[in-house]
């Protein structure tokens, strides 16, 4: 049973003023704009090297294999092994900055409702039933 007030689950709330709203969170994470770079940065880098991959795979496939050529074989292979090598260190950075971000960002979160809660009077936790 919902309590009045309450949404239903799944149903979904849009702000009236979304530019607003962007502009209050980006407000929170002013001071982590160089970590929000980083992140960005790392993330493309990942999205080139997942695209690297497959097409070292088509000219090993459409060259290498079709004229039996197995030094070109052996360096594209070399070349994709250490693509996904460095694709697997650009997710671990990105998971850890992006994580790193996320925890700061609920921190601050949680210290200002903390905050906001202990400024209210004891009447209102007395009249409304928290």
């Amino acid at each position: 049973m919902r309590r009045p007030g309450m949404m239903a689950l799944g149903a979904e709330e849009r702000p009236g003023d979304a530019g607003h709203v962007l502009l209050r969170m980006w407000s929170y994470l002013r001071d982590m704009r160089r970590a929000i770079a980083g992140a960005l940065v790392v993330v493309m880098i990942g999205a080139a090297l997942t695209a690297v991959g497959p097409v070292l795979i088509g000219v090993a496939i459409d060259s290498a294999v079709i004229e039996g050529d197995i030094k070109l074989l052996t360096v594209l292979m070399v070349a994709l092994l250490v693509t996904y090598l460095l694709l697997y260190v650009t997710n671990r950075s990105q998971e850890r900055l992006l994580g790193k971000i996320g925890q700061r960002l609920m921190k601050r979160f949680r210290t200002l409702i903390s905050t906001s809660l202990q400024r209210l009077e004891m009447d209102y936790f007395v009249i409304h039933d928290l």
